[in-house]
Formats: C-alpha cells, sequence, structure tokens
C-alpha cells in the first residue's frame, strides 16, 4: 500500500469544509442540498418527456399544429413541469432547462409534424440570459429538417418582460428567420394585454381561468368576444385554451375563435393524435353559427340564445377550399376543369403550395374568344395567362376591408 501524500488529504479536507461552506451559505438544509443535486441530475441525464397538446382549427376540425409541453422523471419532485420552471429560475440555470426541452421537443416532432405547426413554450428570461445562445434553435431545426416559419415561440411568462423595446428587438432576431409569436394566458391580467399591444403577435392564447364555465358565464363570454374582435383588428389568430366540455366549445366556436385546445379536443400525449369523428362533426355544426348582434347594446341586453346564421364578417368564412394548380398546367386542362365545375369562377395557381396566380373564367373564355387566341394558347402552360399580381389577403380579413381594397385596385 503507498503511503499518503500529507498535501493530498490536506487538498481533500480543503475541498470538503469549501463545499460545506457553500452549502451551508446557500442551502436552508439537507433536503433543499439534496432536491438541488435531484434537479442537476435530471439536465444532466436529460431525464424529460415532453407530449404534444393538438390545437384545433374550429372551423373545419383539424389539427393545426401541437403545443410541446414538458414533464419531469415520474414520481419524482419534478414532474410537475410548474415546480421544474420554478427550481430552474431558482437555481439559475432556466436557459439550460429550455434549450434541453426546446431540443427534445424538436426532436420528439420531426418524424410526424408534416405541415402543422410545432408550438414552444419560452420565457422571455431566457432571451435576456447571458448565456442565450443565439443560432441554437436555428440549428436543432435544421438537424432535423423542421421549417423555422412552422415554429411558434410562446410567451409564457409576460411579466419578465421589463422592457418592451429591447425585447422586440431581441424578438426581432427569430421573427427575421421566419419564427412566429404567440402570446399566452391571454385575460388572466393587464400584463397579456399589454404584450399584445407591444409586440403584435401572429397568435394570441387565451387563458382556461376565462374559458371554464363560459357557457354559463356571460361576463366571460363578453370579455372574450372583446378579445376576439381585438385579434382580429390587429390580425392575431385567437386560441382558447382549456376547453373541457361541449358547452365550453359551443360557445367559443360561436363567438368566432379560430382554433381551441383542451381535453375535450385531445390529451396532451404523442404527436399523431387525431380528433374523434364525432367531435369533428360536433365543430362543423357549431361553425355554422356566429354572432347574431355585434353591437354594444345587444350584447348589453345578455340574450344567452342570441346566435343564429347570419352571413359573415370575414373573407375566410365565406371562402370555398377548391383545388389549385401548378403553373405548367396546360390551358386546356384548365378549360376541362371550368366545364366540369359551373359554379367555379376562378383557379389558384400555386408553385409550392405558394400561390403565384389567378385564372378567373370570363378572363380565359375572352382571351381563347378572340381571331387566333384558341390557337395561340391550348397547348401554352397557364403561367403564359394567368393573373400573376393576384390580390392576396389573409382569411381573416374583413369584409369591408377586402371591398375596400378590391375598389381601389379597380381604381388604379
Amino acid at each position: 500500500i503507498e503511503p499518503i501524500d500529507d498535501s493530498q488529504v490536506e487538498s481533500g479536507v480543503y475541498a470538503a469544509i469549501k463545499e460545506a461552506v457553500y452549502t451551508a451559505k446557500h442551502y436552508q438544509d439537507s433536503t433543499e442540498y439534496l432536491q438541488k443535486q435531484e434537479f442537476s441530475a435530471i439536465l444532466e441525464q436529460r431525464d424529460l418527456r415532453i407530449e404534444y397538446q393538438p390545437i384545433v382549427a374550429l372551423k373545419s376540425g383539424t389539427i393545426m399544429g401541437f403545443e410541446s409541453l414538458v414533464r419531469g422523471p415520474a414520481n419524482s419532485n419534478y414532474e410537475a413541469p410548474a415546480r421544474l420552471f420554478a427550481m430552474a429560475e431558482k437555481y439559475h440555470c432556466l436557459y439550460e432547462l429550455e434549450s434541453l426541452c426546446r431540443e427534445l421537443a424538436i426532436s420528439g416532432a420531426s418524424q410526424a409534424l408534416k405541415d402543422r405547426y410545432l408550438f414552444i413554450n419560452v420565457n422571455p428570461l431566457t432571451l435576456y440570459a447571458s448565456n442565450h445562445k443565439k443560432g441554437y434553435t436555428r440549428s436543432v431545426l435544421r438537424e432535423y429538417g423542421i421549417d423555422f416559419s412552422k415554429v411558434v415561440l410562446e410567451l409564457t411568462e409576460r411579466n419578465a418582460i421589463t422592457d418592451f423595446e429591447v425585447f422586440r428587438e431581441a424578438l426581432k432576431y427569430y421573427r427575421n428567420q421566419g419564427f412566429l409569436v404567440a402570446i399566452d394566458d391571454a385575460g388572466a391580467g393587464y400584463s397579456s394585454l399589454q404584450a399584445i399591444a407591444e409586440l403584435q403577435p401572429e397568435y394570441v392564447k387565451i387563458d382556461m381561468s376565462l374559458v371554464r364555465h363560459i357557457d354559463k358565464n356571460l361576463v366571460k363570454k363578453f370579455m372574450l368576444e372583446t378579445i376576439t374582435d381585438f385579434c382580429y383588428k390587429i390580425n392575431a389568430r385567437v386560441i382558447a385554451e382549456g376547453i373541457e366540455d361541449e358547452g365550453e366549445l359551443k360557445v367559443i366556436t360561436e363567438i368566432g375563435c379560430d382554433y381551441g385546445q383542451g381535453f375535450a379536443l385531445g390529451r396532451p400525449g404523442k404527436l399523431n393524435y387525431e380528433i374523434s369523428n364525432g367531435m369533428r362533426e360536433k365543430i362543423n355544426l357549431f361553425g355554422r353559427y356566429v354572432r347574431s348582434n355585434n353591437t354594444a347594446e345587444g350584447r348589453r341586453n345578455g340574450d344567452a340564445n342570441m346566435y343564429c346564421a347570419v352571413e359573415s364578417k370575414r373573407i375566410g368564412d365565406i371562402s370555398m377550399c377548391l383545388p389549385a394548380v401548378d403553373p405548367d398546367t396546360p390551358v386546356h386542362q384548365i378549360v376541362d376543369h371550368f366545364k366540369d365545375r359551373k359554379f367555379v369562377n376562378g383557379i389558384v395557381v400555386c408553385d409550392n403550395l405558394k400561390p403565384v396566380g389567378l385564372v378567373m373564367r370570363e378572363k380565359l373564355s375572352t382571351m381563347l374568344g378572340t381571331k387566333y387566341g384558341y390557337d395561340l394558347f391550348m397547348k401554352r402552360s397557364i403561367s403564359y395567362i394567368m393573373d400573376n399580381t393576384p390580390l392576396i389577403l389573409p382569411y381573416h380579413t374583413g369584409i369591408e376591408d377586402a371591398a375596400r381594397q378590391v375598389a381601389e385596385r379597380l381604381d388604379k
């Protein structure tokens, strides 16, 4: 047995004393110290589970995207995400935890996401963090082949935003790359409304406290109507969270919320989730109705049966879903298309799902009806004669606004 060097003993004792002093200063007792060790082990071993909850379009019943939700190790002190993130903030490793969650969410979604959106929770504090690494999320998305434009950064703690001007600049970096932004828990307090006004997100998620029992509470219904109307005016889409029964779903759909999320539509789980045919049929039924009276006087009456089938105020609600064609489609096929579909007056031309042109029945007939029109155009591709500067508007554009833009084009 080799003799122990006295200097090694002294060094070991010194290290133990130093660690003991540090522990005494930073932890109230041994229990807290052990919890910190347990938390550190979770990060080191990447011992987290990611579940995905569907976000459903309340007009069609289709799934538009998924929110990724983290869970800690089962039956541990950190299984609940609220405690997991509270401890991460306490131990100053929030950025490390969120980065790990983001990577696991992206890798887990890479095979089944397809053309749907992935909502990732982001605490604004991580964008301010001194150890924040620009390009990290982008590199992970590229590694797993997910388009940046299919990722929505869902801001979860708006109270952490102390300077909106500075935060807008931090967020601009992501928006310039194609990322979308959502404000979480809207309606839960002033901070959410301020964040909507300052950041102008693409999505606004309504807090579940406003959704719960909304079918039995007229005040909640009126509040949601107000928020929804405001969001339409700033071109933000509304997602109602925490829908747990059909009564809530009916009112939320009739109010005009774009999307819904909650146990009634789908619990967190695997990403290949599809809602039931029965629920889809109910969504389609509820979606046939909108508010019959949008005036302040009508809302003050508080009539719980104020819904009936009326003309919508958004162009998306009166639009028709029709097949598009690609730019190389021959003109003669377009002619046959119009012959087979007497009710269709126009066809959209898309290149890789992006609208690039429009063909109108009347204009095409006029061109082919000229002296040499038939011989000149019938064998050409539709890109040769399509209108390549069509008016393209978001589905939630108001009908009056759409009519105004059409009139302005006609005046030019």
